[in-house]
């Protein structure tokens, strides 16, 4: 793995893996301001025995399902369904059903355990869905490296689609790297800079300069701490597409004009200055960090 992609011997266990993201669990929910109800004790407990029975029946790695539904949902069972070419819905943001986050709806609370479940098997191993971590897995049967799991995580991301070489061509640029570096040390909210990765022509690991040449005048990315800035693609604006649901956008009541961001939309790239999309959005963070892609927000009143 000349890249410089992490070795799964080098992965956290996922004891320690799982007991270092309890903290962004537990808060999740409010902190992405997807309702007002964090997880429960039991909510919880529910999903970490789903993704070790999961595994042992897969064959996926638990700490890899762990990684992958961190950086889809940070561990809220009550994620809302993001909406881009799909509907993707629940704890691994997959291509399954389950939710306890309707569309347009309310989020249960209590999430059933049954939900839960199927949320986690969805994601890893769902039958007959267009893709699963299982699936995605097996398209790299051939790799003989661990590199085999950071290309499964781009295709699980992507669609079997994007088959170019370089993994930060994806429609989440940064989401391969920001697996590896859950895998090794988790973390929260990403900082990974979606359109530097993107716009590189060959995609190295930790430490490694990203570029056909190795001049200084390439970027280098730390893979372990992401020192960049995060600034992405730009939203498409639309009247009447996207799903309009306060429980996630708090927009203002009689909007009068919305626009939907696509995946990998950031604030600065709104149509509106950010400080009348706040007003606008009361569950909108201050650090825009919860803007989801195929959701209305509420740009005049």
């Amino acid at each position: 793995m000349s890249a410089g992609w992490p070795k799964q011997t080098e992965w956290m266990s996922f004891d320690d893996a799982w007991n270092a993201n309890q903290d962004f669990i537990k808060g999740s929910c409010k902190h992405n301001g997807w309702g007002d109800n964090n997880n429960n004790d039991a909510e919880t407990q529910a999903i970490k025995d789903c993704i070790e029975s999961e595994s042992e029946v897969s064959g996926v790695p638990k700490e890899f399902i762990l990684a992958i539904m961190m950086q889809d949902s940070k561990g809220c069972v009550r994620a809302p369904t993001s909406k881009s070419d799909a509907h993707n819905p629940g704890l691994m943001q997959g291509a399954g059903t389950t939710t306890c986050h309707p569309l347009g709806q309310s989020p249960i609370s209590p999430c059933p355990a049954k939900d839960i479940r199927a949320m986690i098997h969805e994601g890893t191993a769902g039958e007959g869905l267009r893709t699963s971590l299982k699936e995605s897995l097996s398209a790299f049967s051939t790799t003989t490296d661990d590199s085999k799991y950071y290309k499964a995580a781009r295709r699980y991301n992507s669609g079997s689609q994007v088959t170019n070489p370089n993994l930060g061509h994806s429609a989440t640029a940064c989401y391969a790297s920001d697996i590896a570096n859950r895998l090794i040390k988790p973390f929260g909210e990403s900082s990974c800079n979606n359109n530097a990765v993107a716009g590189l022509t060959m995609t190295e690991g930790r430490g490694g300069n990203y570029g056909e040449n190795n001049d200084s005048s390439n970027q280098k990315i730390d893979l372990d701490q992401h020192q960049t800035d995060n600034k992405q693609a730009t939203p498409n604006e639309a009247g009447d597409s996207g799903i309009l649901d306060t429980n996630v956008t708090g927009a203002a009541d009689g909007c009068t004009r919305y626009y939907t961001p696509t995946e990998g939309a950031t604030c600065e790239s709104a149509p509106i200055a950010f400080t009348k999309l706040r007003q606008l959005n009361s569950k909108l963070k201050d650090d825009c960090s919860n803007l989801w892609a195929g959701y209305q927000y509420c740009m005049a009143t």
